[in-house]
């Protein structure tokens, strides 16, 4: 609450907040130097009148002049250096309107903004400056201007207003919108009228404190969101969300339950080695590991000796009455999920308690079909998993499958079609095998009815006959099945391929979006590519192995030549059911010799392939893949990113993960491999942007990470405790956290300050 170099009032104001539950700061916008710019000055909440008239009083304002509109002969920047001693935070008022630092010249507007004199720029045409930026309209922008100024603003005083916004723009200042409360519209002196009309949402702690204020305005891209971004509140919770977890009666604190309080953003986990600081991540990721299952083959014999029972061979965390409880957040919703009778990762006992919103009272809820749903799921991993993501082959596929909503439902629509075909082309193939003795049927119905006409075979014959008969009208009646399981079949193969292409489509839209905007890291994905999931199938299909090395190395070699050749699989399918189709081995081996169009040593196998088998290698069509790429940064060529280092393929990958998906996001050390370097330029602001959108959790060691993703709850686990215990845990606005994460990550403040000055950081 300010105003015009005066401090009248403020102690009353101050009582009214507190009386209706408001958190009031002090201060006054002074009016300095000669040119009569205005610069707010705010303190701290528990701040009062007096230290507000303290102020004044240094800046030669006294008692007598409170309200004075003449304010001090002082400079800016004495006025500044003076708020600054003082601990209160400093605001360049409406920089883009009269008696504002846009009166500057160059030099000293640089001074200023570089020279920590002020916190942040309070801006008022931001939308008249956007609008010109964009259509360079500028008759357009002095009439806007002209409507709300009247003649007191000349064109050139606007070009001013307009440049002094830009310089604070490129400084990377903050930037603030307030409503200034004119007394009526278009009226410079103050009043209540315009109260709330023009506001700045500030992301804080829970105790609101200038200091909250200051750590926003550090990273102001996800604290800071003016009117003019945001009229309603910007920050929503994920649908899905995990509200705590608490860990009880295990060999991690057989004493004290470990209780971890999360924020819906982002949450990092430090502690010392030895700490227990990636427990937390260990048992969510055993919990999610018996719904989701490994993304890729990975050794996990550490996760299975930490996620059991406890053995005599000192291996697992839990006993008979371990118990594990989280806290939900589902679409609104609260659930508590009771993890008991653990003995491994894949036999432990779930219960589901939901919360009635209206009564506030739990019961059971059966949420079992929920919890490998992309909606109720979380993305738990480690800095190895994403190292074998980067190398394994369909990992990316995998994981990117799993990130979309839709793709576990589509591929099960698949593979119903697929079954339905293969069911169809059993019948069809019974059929044909009855079909094929119809000839010989009709000959012997004929033969027998000549005979029925001469008295020695009369009987018999007219019985044989009658029988044959019957027969051939089974065998129209199949025949008429035949002509309609072949519709049905055509029927079903286009849903099949309507599949294929909706999958697909759907994995394009995914990766262009995912990394859209990235100037690192980009995806392609190529369509049929992988050679993998055809020779996983043969190995599944052909059941003799001793056979299989040297088929794969001969006449599969050719057929799989046919599939991934560029007719969409047309001339593999034709070799197939030519093969098929021929059973006379003699001619076989004659075509052979003369073709290349047949390999006669899978042939035999083709030839006596059980029908449903034949059908799914005919209708068989390769897994796509997905490709990542990578440029240096200012380079402008894109490499494989299977040239790339491992600390480039780790935050490739990292950072596809990031933006994949808006369920939560659980990661143990995802730094390692990485330099610092990387990990500020590309990684830390892509965490600051997930977060907006996705609940993340880390375990860092890396101040970086730590602090520079301005992570809204940080736990501290304790280092000198025998058992697994928090420290601390709370958000880096609070002195103590600070004070906390310094002494974990850059090994105290003394170590910090001595590497500043190795460095020669901070001094003239």
């Amino acid at each position: 609450m300010t105003d015009h170099n005066n401090y009248l009032g403020i102690g009353a104001i101050m009582e009214e907040g507190k009386a209706n539950g408001l958190a009031v700061f002090p201060g006054t916008e002074i009016t300095c130097d000669s040119t009569k710019i205005h610069i707010l000055v705010i303190f701290d909440t528990d701040k009062r009148e007096e230290t507000v008239r303290d102020f004044l009083n240094r800046c030669d304002i006294d008692s007598d002049h409170a309200g004075d509109p003449d304010g001090t002969s002082m400079s800016v920047f004495e006025v500044c250096e003076i708020a600054k001693k003082r601990g209160a935070l400093v605001i360049a008022a409406h920089i883009d309107e009269f008696n504002s630092i846009s009166t500057m010249n160059p030099a000293n507007l640089e001074r200023l903004f570089e020279g920590g004199y002020i916190d942040a720029v309070q801006v008022t045409n931001v939308p008249i400056w956007r609008q010109y930026e964009a259509d360079k309209n500028e008759e357009a922008m002095n009439r806007i201007r002209a409507e709300k100024y009247g003649e007191d603003a000349t064109p050139q005083e606007i070009d001013r207003w307009r440049k002094c916004y830009n310089r604070a723009r490129e400084a990377g200042l903050p930037m603030l919108a307030f409503s200034d409360n004119p007394r009526s519209e278009s009226e410079s002196r103050h009043g209540l009228w315009g109260i709330g009309s023009v506001y700045t949402w500030i992301q804080m702690d829970d105790v609101v404190n200038l200091e909250s204020i200051r750590q926003s305005l550090v990273v102001p891209e996800s604290r800071i969101r003016m009117v003019f971004d945001s009229v309603s509140e910007p920050r929503t919770e994920p649908d899905f969300w995990i509200r705590s977890l608490e860990i009880r009666k295990t060999g991690l604190n057989p004493y004290s339950p470990i209780h971890f309080d999360f924020n819906p953003q982002l949450n990092c986990i430090i502690g010392g080695k030895g700490s227990g600081k990636s427990a937390a991540i260990r048992v969510l990721s055993g919990i999610y590991q018996q719904f989701l299952g490994p993304i890729v083959a990975r050794t996990y014999s550490s996760q299975n000796d930490f996620y059991r029972l406890f053995s005599d061979d000192n291996k697992g965390i839990f006993h008979e009455d371990s118990e594990i409880e989280l806290q939900y957040s589902w679409f609104g919703e609260r659930f508590r999920l009771l993890v008991t009778d653990i003995k491994s990762l894949t036999d432990q006992k779930f219960t589901f308690l939901r919360t009635d919103p209206e009564t506030g009272e739990e019961s059971e809820a059966d949420i079992s079909d929920l919890l490998s749903s992309p909606y109720f799921s979380a993305q738990v991993l480690t800095q190895r998993e994403i190292n074998e993501i980067a190398g394994t082959p369909g990992a990316l596929l995998e994981f990117t499958d799993r990130s979309i909503p839709a793709m576990e439902v589509l591929k099960a629509r698949k593979e119903y079609y697929l079954g339905e075909l293969i069911n169809i082309s059993a019948a069809m193939h019974s059929a044909g095998r009855f079909l094929e003795h119809e000839g010989r049927v009709k000959a012997e119905q004929e033969w027998f009815s000549r005979l029925k006409d001469q008295d020695a075979f009369a009987g018999n014959a007219a019985e044989k006959a009658e029988e044959r008969h019957k027969i051939l009208d089974d065998m129209s009646e199949c025949r008429n099945d035949m002509d309609k399981l072949q519709e049905k079949r055509k029927e079903l193969l286009e849903k099949y391929e309507l599949c294929f292409k909706k999958i697909r489509a759907i994995r394009q839209k995914f990766i262009e979006e995912a990394l859209a905007g990235d100037e690192n890291y980009k995806l392609e994905l190529e369509s049929s590519a992988s050679h993998e999931s055809f020779r996983n199938l043969l190995k599944e299909v052909i059941s003799d192995n001793t056979v299989l090395p040297s088929l794969l190395s001969g006449d599969l070699k050719k057929l799989e030549s046919a599939l991934f050749s560029k007719d969409d699989g047309q001339k593999y399918r034709d070799l197939l059911t030519l093969a098929r189709k021929d059973l006379e081995a003699g001619n076989l081996a004659d075509q052979a010799a003369n073709s290349n169009n047949y390999f006669a040593y899978f042939a035999q196998f083709i030839r006596k392939m059980d029908p449903a088998v034949f059908e799914r290698l005919l209708l068989f069509r390769p897994e796509d893949e997905i490709h990542m790429f990578y440029k240096q940064t200012d380079g402008k060529k894109y490499y494989p990113m299977m040239n790339a280092s491992s600390g480039e393929k780790s935050a490739g990958i990292l950072s596809f993960i990031l933006a994949s998906s808006t369920v939560p996001l659980i990661i143990d050390q995802p730094e390692d491999d990485m330099d610092n370097r990387v990990i500020y330029e590309e990684i830390v602001g892509k965490f600051k942007r997930a977060k907006q959108n996705r609940q993340i959790i880390i375990v860092s060691h890396n101040a970086n990470l730590t602090l520079n993703t301005d992570p809204e709850m940080i736990i501290s686990m304790d280092s000198h405790s025998k058992f697994v215990r928090i420290k601390m845990q709370g958000s880096a606005d609070n002195d103590d956290i600070r004070r906390e994460v310094c002494d974990v990550v850059e090994g105290t403040e003394k170590a910090f300050m001595q590497r500043a000055r190795k460095y020669h950081l901070g001094q003239e």
